[in-house]
């Protein structure tokens, strides 16, 4: 059995939270003046949320890039921090500025718990083979 499906998941986990961040804030940039005139209040506040979700979509990028090179140590703290920094930034931002961020901050929680049960997968994985080296 290969050992290296858990981080295998673990960027693919990482890969399709930065996709939704994107696809979300192109989503969320082409409606921003369906509903409400193009310059109005409701419609700028829809534009920094999309600029804001392509900022987070990039940042998730650039703190995967260690984590890819580097499968452990402090690559792998960024990816965590990174992951419960949005989640706390996204629900101080529901309560201050826009409903829309509670939706999201869904989005980094699970990538969060994603992320430990892989590695608490890998952990496993590697045990058994560590045992019986020693037995040897």
């Amino acid at each position: 059995m290969n050992s290296r499906w858990p981080f295998y998941a673990s960027v693919v986990v990482l890969v399709c939270e930065c996709i939704a961040c994107f696809l979300a804030g192109a989503i969320e940039w082409g409606d921003r003046g369906v509903m409400v005139s193009a310059d109005s209040a409701e419609a700028a506040e829809q534009a920094r949320f999309a600029v804001e979700l392509g900022a987070i979509g990039t940042l998730n990028l650039l703190a995967s890039i260690p984590f890819l090179l580097r499968h452990s140590g402090w690559a792998w703290l960024l990816v965590l921090g990174m992951q419960l920094g949005i989640f706390v930034v996204a629900l101080i931002e529901g309560v201050l500025t826009d409903l829309g961020w509670f939706y999201f901050s869904g989005l980094p929680l699970l990538t969060l718990f994603l992320l430990v049960a892989f590695r608490e997968a890998q952990a496993r994985l590697k045990l058994p083979v560590e045992r019986n080296l020693t037995a040897l």
